[in-house]
């Protein structure tokens, strides 16, 4: 009976343990607080398409928030990531020259 009631302790004493995910957010190589900053459209995004933006150095997949086609050369805002493919969105700058 002694040994039942230190193998519950135990147990009961592991599932009060939080899991590390749920302490410390995952790091996948690129800092979330970096989102917000620019890039610079490398291939034609269209509405619902991928394009590709070129993005602190590295080529990243992209897509746009908004349904508007984005032209190479332009720079965009980078909303988030899902996944492997950055969310932009055209800088109003661009849409003046319009």
């Amino acid at each position: 009976m002694y040994i039942f009631m230190v193998l519950w302790q135990a147990l009961g004493s592991l599932r009060q343990v939080e899991p590390l995910w749920a302490t410390q957010p995952p790091q996948y190589g690129i800092n979330f607080e970096d989102f917000d900053k620019e890039a610079i459209v490398e291939e034609i995004i269209k509405p619902g398409k991928c394009g590709r933006v070129r993005y602190r150095g590295s080529w990243w997949q992209a897509r746009c928030v908004d349904a508007v086609t984005i032209a190479p050369g332009e720079t965009v805002h980078v909303v988030c990531r899902h996944a492997l493919t950055l969310i932009v969105r055209p800088i109003e700058a661009n849409f003046d020259r319009e």
